[in-house]
């Protein structure tokens, strides 16, 4: 049972931060994919058409020019390829193996939205409105697990097997406003209030372990 109630709060803290922070959390996520895939596309095969070539010898070796052709709106545009190795040319063309423009786009997507998300962080210190509000989350998802017990009249509140105070009458307010009564930060300070059963759960607790 404690370990169910641990894995719903942090299932609601889960979701409460996304909902908090809907466009951040969307910037979270392409940041994540795009680093996971970019470099994972292999390389593509290109080729340049050669038309003629020439070497030309300087003081510090030769180099090796190749004029080559592309076709570029109906028209045959001519450029110059230069190398100090030799290009090994087969029935006019050069083949080359480049990387996957895929990649290169996903290396600037990753870029892109992880600079968004470093000056969200920044401009969200000290200003609510844009801040992440991770201790607002933490503080709703912790008071959703304070449950009430009522027994001869008395209301018990409890939370993850901790006495948390005994009233009269039913909490005429938020959980949230109790979890700020008394102080509740974290599962440290809750370990410091006493561990307490109703008698209801006491007698479920047994009839679970004998499997009734």
């Amino acid at each position: 049972m404690y370990i169910k109630t641990l894995l719903k709060f942090y299932l609601l803290f889960l979701l409460d931060v996304i909902k908090t922070n809907p466009v951040k959390i969307v910037f979270l996520t392409i940041c994540l994919l795009s680093f996971s895939k970019a470099g994972t596309y292999a390389d593509v095969k290109e080729s340049y058409t050669i038309v003629d070539s020439l070497n030309v010898k300087e003081h510090t070796g030769v180099s090796y020019l190749y004029v080559t052709s592309n076709l570029v709106d109906n028209k045959i545009k001519y450029d110059l390829l230069s190398s100090t190795t030799p290009l090994k040319v087969v029935n006019g063309k050069y083949d080359y193996m480049s990387y996957s423009d895929l990649n290169f786009g996903l290396w600037v997507v990753f870029v892109i939205s992880l600079v968004l998300l470093v000056i969200a962080f920044f401009m969200g210190i000290g200003d609510d409105e844009i801040s992440w509000d991770i201790s607002r989350c933490w503080q709703d998802s912790f008071a959703s697990m304070i449950v009430c017990e009522e027994e001869n009249g008395k209301f018990y509140y409890m939370c993850l097997g901790r006495l948390l105070t005994v009233r009269d009458h039913v909490y005429d307010t938020s959980y949230r406003r109790l979890y700020h009564d008394f102080s509740i930060r974290g599962f440290r300070d809750l370990s410091l209030y006493p561990k307490f059963q109703t008698k209801q759960s006491k007698r479920q607790s047994k009839l679970d372990k004998l499997g009734i």
